[in-house]
Formats: structure tokens, C-alpha cells, sequence
């Protein structure tokens, strides 16, 4: 209080010493509000997804969803909702099929699995992810699923501009990669396309070269996460 007086010779050292902790927490508050303000712009441009993504851990247990995800699991269009906090399908036999492509891929069989829902055209997408603990400085990552909903209703438009501009694709690659990601495989893409078989391979080949990865699941995961939906700059905040 003011009436004790000013600090003591001994008192001022032991403020010169506290006064730098004090500054750096006030620093630190002010990054971690601006961290929010970035995680929830993050948070925003997933919602504007056309597909739905799951974050879980081995145990199937939700950690975070998108808006569409959400809608899937209270509209139960295609059997999808949770059970506690687990992502689980309402069809018994699929359910067992479910639980068993999770397995795979956390054990690490398979970097990526898919299964599809019923006869709706719509499937599910499992891939593994790792993620920095909470004590990353202190001990290992942590395993957990990254899970999509893909349904050929909701198709997922390739960004053309911005696959351009970060790869280098010509429109013939993108329209490529915009029957994968509605789930087609190369015969039905070349159908579909009027293109060979051989054709369609060379541009997959092409276009796994420019991208940078050696398996048509490391494509699909890396357009999922980077710029498969997400809108140009020009588009939205």
C-alpha cells in the first residue's frame, strides 16, 4: 500500500529480477490471443468445406469436425453419428467394417484406407495424422485419424488457379484430379473423359510428379488438406 512507503534498496533488486517474467507473460498473452484469432479464421475456412472432416484419435473418439461432418451425424443421411464421443455408423456390418479400416491405419498397415457407405455413392476416407502433444517439447506426438466424407452428390471442385499457381498443373491434370476426388477410378475417369487409359495414367503421373508424392493416397490426402476446396483469396476472408 502507498502508505508503507517506497520499495526498500533490497525490494528494488527483487523487482528488477520479477519485472522481465512479468513482461514476457504479458507478451505471451497477447501472442495467444492473436493464436485464437488465427485458429478461429482456420476454423472458419474448414466450415466452408464441401466435405466432411473428422479429427480422431485411435480410439475412434471425436476430437474435433467441420460444419459438414456435423450435419452428416445429426441428419444421419448416411448412417454416420456418435456414440459417447465416437464416430460410429448406425449398420452393424458396417460398423464392423468401419472399426476395422480405423484399426488398420492406426497400427500403420496402411498410410490411408477408404470404405464406402451403403449404395448412397458416398465414402469415407481414413488417413493417418500425428500431431504435436500438448507437452510436445516433452515427450512424442501423438497418433490420431484424419477422417473425410466424400459423397459424389457434393462433389469437391479442385481450386484450378491455385493448383496452377502451387503446382504448375495444366487444365487437363486438374480436371484429372476432379474425378478422383468425386472417388472414380482411372477406367471410369478415362470413360468418363473420353481419354485412353494410357493417357489418363501419364497425367497421374504428371501430376503426382509436380505435386511431389509417390502414391495416389498421398495426392488425394495432400489436395484434401491444402487447396482441394478452400476458396481464393478473392472469395472469402
Amino acid at each position: 500500500p502507498r502508505r508503507a512507503g517506497p520499495f526498500s534498496r533490497s525490494e528494488q533488486r527483487e523487482l528488477d529480477i520479477f519485472y522481465p517474467h512479468l513482461k514476457r507473460a504479458a507478451r505471451m498473452m497477447q501472442l495467444m490471443g492473436e493464436f485464437e484469432v488465427v485458429l478461429g479464421q482456420a476454423r472458419a475456412a474448414l466450415d466452408c468445406l464441401p466435405y466432411g472432416v473428422w479429427l480422431v484419435d485411435r480410439q475412434r473418439r471425436c476430437q474435433w469436425f467441420n460444419a459438414v461432418a456435423e450435419e452428416a451425424m445429426q441428419t444421419h443421411v448416411y448412417g454416420l453419428g456418435l456414440s459417447g464421443d465416437r464416430l460410429q455408423l448406425r449398420d452393424a456390418m458396417e460398423e464392423s467394417r468401419w472399426r476395422s479400416v480405423c484399426d488398420r491405419v492406426s497400427r500403420g498397415d496402411i498410410s490411408a484406407d477408404v470404405m464406402p457407405l451403403g449404395h448412397s455413392g458416398a465414402t469415407l476416407v481414413a488417413m493417418q495424422y500425428r500431431r504435436p502433444s500438448a507437452h510436445a517439447l516433452m515427450g512424442p506426438e501423438q497418433e490420431a485419424l484424419l477422417v473425410f466424407l466424400l459423397d459424389p452428390e457434393r462433389p469437391v471442385k479442385p481450386n484450378a488457379q491455385r493448383l496452377h499457381t502451387l503446382y504448375g498443373l495444366t487444365q487437363a491434370e486438374i480436371r484429372l484430379l476432379g474425378e478422383l476426388l468425386r472417388g472414380y477410378e482411372l477406367s471410369e475417369i478415362s470413360a468418363c473423359l473420353n481419354l485412353s487409359i494410357h493417357t489418363v495414367r501419364a497425367q497421374l503421373k504428371s501430376v503426382m510428379r509436380k505435386v511431389g508424392v509417390t502414391r495416389q493416397a498421398q495426392l488425394i490426402r495432400k489436395l484434401l488438406m491444402v487447396c482441394a476446396a478452400l476458396p481464393s483469396d478473392g472469395d472469402a476472408h
